[in-house]
């Protein structure tokens, strides 16, 4: 186990939970080890759960998709009809998604 000034990793990490506030939640020890864990494993913690699990959710998703996509006609039809209305307001979209990511950049430049 790591140490960080002669303790040990998960001593200082409950040292810092606590002073956080994270001891009334129940999760101070656990948040510890979870880091620590994906730090020691870290082919299965990235490859497996944070890239493999993820891909093979969109993957049974879209398959999901596809298979209703050909038995249902009105699930056909409101996609079509959402398609529609999204290529009718592209400019407000896309200017409303603009300025979240402006107001985004903006309050985290003022915080930090």
């Amino acid at each position: 186990m790591a140490r960080r000034g002669g303790r040990r990793l998960d001593q200082v990490i409950d040292e810092q939970d606590r002073r956080m506030g994270n001891e009334a939640f129940g999760l101070a020890p656990y948040n510890g080890r979870l880091v620590e864990w994906f730090s020691h494993h870290v082919i299965l913690g990235l490859y497996v759960f944070l890239i493999a699990m993820p891909l093979t959710a969109f993957v049974i998703g879209c398959a999901i998709v596809l298979r209703s996509w050909s038995s249902d006609a009105g699930f056909r039809q409101a996609t079509l009809e959402s398609f529609t209305m999204v290529r009718a307001h592209l400019a407000s979209l896309l200017i409303a998604g603009a300025e979240s990511a402006n107001q985004r950049t903006t309050s985290s430049t003022i915080r930090g």
